[in-house]
């Protein structure tokens, strides 16, 4: 049986057309309907026997990325669409968070990495408890990009009952979730709610990480960055605890760029057992690989 692939896309659509914008958000199917679509980005839907997991249903939702118009003239914000690669790495993501695995994802321009990414920290920050998530680069600027992305991804919930309040939007350093409220005194002041995008560049040390902790860490464009393995290496324990990985980890890069930094990034795709990372096998070779 074939699935139409819009049926997971709908009520992203219908959000953004405004079609529950005259709900009362206090009567019983307002909350029903946030209720179930809290549900649906935790644990994921299964529409006509296919499933699709939590985080891909939260990206496709409620993701806003930049899309071409339908005419190829100019760009417009929009949901994310849902192709091939969107299923593939999604499922590949779900698979090395229950193996305590990371994934390195190597491919060309346009595959939509830097957005699957920065929604990614979005979604730590939203949808888990006191939720945190790291972006890191060797070059500011792409960092800064990815971060960017995030803010976006994040602000464009508000129209959602996923919200949360950003007492400090600075994606260039930081963006922490929290609320105002009045001291004693009647004054307004900022209390954080623990949640957290922090912007981390590795360039001048690979320990730039240390002493954080994330539920998500994505490292950007992995083939520009000459300390990639110490910054890994050093990053772990943001995530990992002894054997136990509380956190997960994704690395990006575009293969056009691999040569353009160091060779560390070659050489964890090349080894991904000894760096904790999802192994491919490659059929024509028969030795194991990242994914590409």
């Amino acid at each position: 049986m074939t699935i139409n692939s819009e049926e997971f896309r709908r009520f992203g659509i219908a959000l953004r057309k405004g079609e529950f914008n005259n709900l009362n958000k206090n009567s019983y199917e307002y909350k029903q309907i946030w209720q179930e679509q809290l549900d649906y980005c935790l644990n994921g839907i299964t529409i006509g026997g296919v499933k699709m997991s939590g985080r891909l249903y939260a990206y496709i939702n409620f993701g806003t990325i930049e899309l071409l118009k339908d005419n190829g003239k100019g760009k417009e914000v929009g949901s994310p669409k849902l192709r091939d690669v969107e299923w593939l790495v999604f499922g590949y993501i779900e698979e090395a968070i229950a193996k305590q695995k990371n994934l390195m994802w190597i491919s060309g321009r346009r595959g939509g990495k830097s957005y699957i990414g920065s929604f990614l920290a979005a979604y730590a920050f939203t949808f888990n408890q006191n939720g945190k998530a790291i972006i890191g680069a060797f070059d500011t600027t792409k960092s800064d990009d990815c971060a960017n992305k995030t803010y976006i991804h994040l602000s464009n919930m508000r129209n959602t009952e996923f919200y949360i309040n950003l007492i400090k939007d600075n994606y260039r350093d930081e963006l922490l979730g929290g609320i105002r409220v009045k001291d004693e005194e009647g004054r307004w002041v900022n209390t954080n709610l623990g949640r957290a995008v922090s912007n981390i560049n590795f360039r001048t040390s690979h320990t730039a990480a240390n002493g954080k902790s994330c539920d998500f860490f994505y490292f950007e464009e992995i083939g520009m960055f000459n300390n990639l393995i110490e910054a890994y290496n050093s990053s772990v324990p943001c995530w990992k605890d002894g054997t136990y990985s509380f956190g997960f980890a994704l690395l990006a890069g575009t293969g056009g760029d691999m040569d353009k930094g160091s060779i560390d990034a070659q050489k964890m795709f090349d080894d991904p057992d000894t760096y904790d990372l999802l192994a491919f096998k490659d059929d024509e070779s028969d030795r194991s690989t990242s994914y590409y």
